[in-house]
């Protein structure tokens, strides 16, 4: 009897040990994410959008060149950027690029985006940079098909996504998808899809 009793008190006081660690454990997590919750209000995360695109050239020589400019409006930076870029030839108007080709994506890093900064994306060949292999291999695949993008044959579009991660260490993307509106007035214009954020 008395070595029952004396189990059932050192299982009585682990037991209590155990509750009263999970609720240390508890409190410590209830006073973490309110200090999360803090930081958030006091200061939100990036929310990085496409301010607007700039620069825009075409000539069956070059194709199109443009600047898409990328704006954070939060008050955190956007940190470990990556960005691509990729080129669509159609016959016929598209509202956005179909998921497979958005799956397929190629990403490469790009800077740090601050609070209220901007970042330019360059949409094909701009001075002073030089191309890169598969940016020459693309434009060599594209070159031939420019006369009929300026005839209004052939739409051409632009579609990426921009990842990112915010001050709480989320995952963020932004999509964004373009086209040569008129190749001769170099207008672009937003597709009616693939233009959002998260």
């Amino acid at each position: 009897m008395a070595v029952a009793t004396v189990v059932i008190a050192l299982f009585t006081w682990f037991s209590y040990k155990v509750v009263k660690n999970g609720a240390d454990d508890n409190k410590k997590l209830i006073a973490a994410a309110q200090t999360q919750a803090d930081v958030a209000s006091v200061e939100p995360r990036a929310w990085v959008g496409v301010l607007g695109v700039d620069s825009v050239n075409f000539d069956t020589t070059n194709g199109l060149t443009a600047i898409i400019s990328f704006y954070n409006s939060g008050k955190t930076p956007a940190r470990n950027v990556q960005v691509s870029l990729r080129y669509l030839l159609s016959p016929i108007a598209l509202t956005g690029p179909k998921p497979e080709l958005v799956s397929g994506l190629p990403f490469r890093s790009a800077q740090s985006i601050p609070p209220q900064g901007r970042y330019n994306l360059y949409v094909g060949k701009t001075s002073g940079e030089a191309f890169t292999q598969d940016q020459a291999s693309g434009f060599q695949r594209l070159q031939p098909y420019l006369p009929s993008v300026r005839d209004k044959k052939v739409f051409l579009y632009y579609f990426g996504v921009l990842k990112y991660d915010d001050n709480l260490g989320n995952h963020r993307e932004t999509q964004y998808c373009l086209f040569l509106a008129d190749a001769k007035t170099k207008q672009t214009a937003m597709c009616d899809s693939f233009n959002d954020l998260n």
